[in-house]
């Protein structure tokens, strides 16, 4: 699977994207930064993940919790989405200079 930095350099998430919240209840809005981190407030985080937990999201992972609207998508779209979009673009046409997927453990 793509990490977030793959997500961000490939410009799947480029820098200036925003995130929100998919808890309609939360109104935080996280910002990726010109470096690849995820901007919550004053605070940087590279992960997801990390992300959540300094917005107090209550969920296992960071990757369910924000949307985006990048890449000309009208309807937030989840990182999670957004993420296995990634995966099987480039598990259809790897010599595309899409992402490399490996199986690292």
């Amino acid at each position: 699977m793509p990490t977030f930095e793959n997500l961000v350099t490939e410009e799947i998430l480029p820098p200036g994207t925003l995130l929100s919240p998919v808890d309609l209840d939360r109104d935080t809005i996280a910002e990726i930064t010109e470096d690849g981190y995820i901007q919550v407030g004053e605070h940087l985080w590279e992960k997801p993940d990390r992300a959540a937990r300094e917005d107090h999201a209550d969920v296992d992972s960071g990757w369910e919790t924000g949307s985006s609207t990048s890449n000309g998508e009208t309807d937030p779209v989840l990182l999670a989405d957004l993420r296995l979009r990634a995966t099987e673009s480039t598990m259809a046409s790897p010599a595309d200079g899409g992402f490399a997927v490996s199986d690292a453990t």
